[in-house]
């Protein structure tokens, strides 16, 4: 009865201390980055039907952080930017544009849409073969 009760015990500890070496080895998996607020701003930009025009305002967007995207957008004379909004805002970037297009106007912020967003024109893009971000 004690060389069975002594087993028991042995097979108790054993499975306990299995148990707990399973339940520490936990495979390290990186933690999810924490979303980043986005938003676009939306921005009325005369001119925006010109290649040096739109050329232009990526290289001066290219030169301010926190910037995510931008779209050109002809027809309605559009530029919408995203951005990251603990890094740069719509007043900032209004003043990045502003040598080029100094007649732009903010029209309206909106929450960006993740990859629905504004996507990069790498095509337009003075820096596009050394950014590293590619539209999806």
């Amino acid at each position: 009865m004690m060389k069975l009760t002594r087993l028991t015990v042995l097979a108790i500890l054993v499975g306990a201390v299995a148990g707990g070496l399973l339940a520490a080895d936990t495979t390290a998996t990186p933690a999810a980055k924490p979303a980043v607020a986005q938003e676009t701003a939306v921005f009325a930009v005369p001119g925006l039907d010109q290649v040096a025009t739109v050329k232009a305002l990526s290289k001066a967007l290219a030169e301010k952080t926190g910037i995510v995207a931008a779209k050109v957008d002809k027809e309605k004379s559009q530029y919408a930017v995203t951005f990251e909004t603990a890094k740069t805002n719509p007043d900032e970037i209004l003043k990045a544009l502003a040598p080029v297009a100094p007649a732009a106007k903010l029209e309206k912020v909106v929450p960006a849409e993740g990859k629905t967003a504004a996507k990069p024109d790498c095509s337009q893009c003075p820096s596009r073969s050394g950014c590293g971000s590619k539209p999806e």
